[in-house]
């Protein structure tokens, strides 16, 4: 993130706390190797607060 400070100020996030995010864009190529690995999952209420 290039300004945390910023966006910390304007959500009134703790320091305590970190906004993460990822975006994936494009096609899964099935037949890759990477494509093939799943990971175990939390559900998202678990990892994921928006606020407004």
């Amino acid at each position: 993130m290039k300004y945390p400070d910023i966006i910390r100020e304007a959500i009134g996030l703790p320091n305590k706390k970190f906004v993460a995010m990822g975006v994936a864009l494009g096609y899964e190529k099935p037949e890759k190797t990477l494509n093939q690995f799943r990971t175990d999952r939390v559900p998202v209420d678990q990892i994921l607060t928006i606020a407004d």
